[in-house]
């Protein structure tokens, strides 16, 4: 019983999952993303790269965009790539409690209804 349970479940949150893509977009990318902050009030971190089809294709304003809406509420975030292998950013009027914290983000990007849209985020 619990393992038809388990299954019933599973088959769910892989349907609600598949269900919030957006079939515009033609590229996603797992940003994994680490926050401090620098005093100035704003969260800095970095943004690395862990997944996704055509994940290292992301522009810089992409992804600095999509951390902006889909992680800090809209405040205003700036990067740069770095060292061919992340990006380093800032996020300006950053709430508190999203300092010192990391998390990951699901974006799909390249899309033909806009510039990208926000998908699962997750605090540790």
């Amino acid at each position: 019983m619990l393992k038809n349970i388990l299954l019933v479940t599973a088959a769910l949150s892989l349907f609600a999952h598949t269900a919030t893509a957006n079939s515009n977009c033609n590229k996603n990318a797992w940003l994994s993303f680490v926050t401090s902050r620098n005093g100035n009030g704003q969260a800095c971190g970095q943004i690395v790269i862990s997944s996704g089809k055509g994940a290292w294709d992301m522009p810089t304003a992409t992804a600095m965009k999509s951390i902006s809406a889909c992680a800090y509420s809209y405040h205003d975030c700036s990067g740069s790539w770095v060292d061919n292998n992340h990006w380093n950013f800032c996020c300006t009027d950053s709430p508190d409690w999203k300092n010192n914290y990391s998390g990951k983000l699901n974006v799909e990007f390249d899309c033909s209804d806009g510039l990208f849209t926000c998908g699962d985020v997750y605090w540790n």
